[in-house]
Formats: structure tokens, sequence, C-alpha cells
């Protein structure tokens, strides 16, 4: 059973780099391209710092410019999501970092 949301497992990711293998058998839904890992290595570093709207804004604004050219389909339209979210209450926020987090997870991100 899964205990915490999606975007605090990929910022959970950031700090264990060097032991994240992957199991090898699960294959990405989508394929990870350029831009859509940028904006996931974008989300994944600062999401731990969003506890303001401010905050939250600035790294939805960074993370949907990351993705737009991404070919990646969720990645670019879960950033737009992210950004929606960011200037409403937590809990959307938290809806949206966690979908946006499922997309880069589901493409095949990986910390790096």
């Amino acid at each position: 059973m899964r205990t915490r949301p999606a975007a605090t497992a990929l910022a959970a990711a950031v700090l264990t780099v060097s032991s994240c293998g992957g199991d090898g058998d699960a294959e990405p839904t989508h394929r990870l391209d350029g831009p859509a890992q940028h904006a996931c290595d974008l989300f994944a570093h600062g999401y731990k710092e969003t506890g303001t709207v401010d905050a939250r804004s600035k790294l939805a604004a960074r993370v949907r410019a990351a993705a737009k050219t991404s070919s990646v389909a969720p990645v670019r339209e879960m950033a737009g999501a992210l950004v929606r979210g960011a200037t409403n209450d937590a809990r959307t926020w938290q809806m949206g970092a966690d979908a946006f987090a499922k997309a880069c997870l589901d493409a095949g991100w990986t910390a790096g």
C-alpha cells in the first residue's frame, strides 16, 4: 500500500539518486524525452520548497516552460494542471503535484 503521495515520492527520489536502479521489468507508459526529463527534474528538485503560493507558482511556471515542447503528452498536460493548481489551496496544489509526478514516473523518469 502506498503511504505517501506521488509528488513526495518523486521528490524523495532525488535524495536517493545513487540507490535508484529500478527493477528493469516495468515498461514506461510513454518514452521520456529531453524536455520532459528536464521538467520532471525541475519539479523533483524544487518540490520541497513549495510551501507558499508564490513558490508553487514559480516552480509550476518553470516546469511548464520546460515541458511545453515535450512529445510526452501526459507530462506536458500535467505541467499545465500544475500551473492551474499552484494558486489554489494546498490540497488542490497537492493533487496537481501528484498528477504531474505520476506522469513523470509513468514516462520512466528516475532521479539522475
